[in-house]
């Protein structure tokens, strides 16, 4: 967070974007200026900083109807 701060990049927003091998890949969208970058981060590190800065996280719906459990 204090990185992004020091070099003017606003985190936009989080995404949970693929599963491969058993694992789940994120990336940060990242905003610097008029450019926007996109940076991939481990999806536990990529929540943290977005539940730090009050930024959505979006997950493909297809991980809940693939992988997710009832537990309701």
């Amino acid at each position: 967070k204090a990185i992004f701060s020091e070099y003017g990049i606003e985190l936009i927003a989080v995404k949970i974007d693929d599963f491969k091998d058993g694992n789940y890949h994120s990336t940060l969208v990242l905003q610097q200026g008029n450019k926007v970058l996109y940076l991939d981060a481990r999806p536990s590190d990529a929540i943290a900083l977005a539940l730090r800065v009050g930024k959505p996280v979006y997950i493909k719906s297809e991980f809940f109807e693939i992988l997710g459990e009832r537990v309701c």
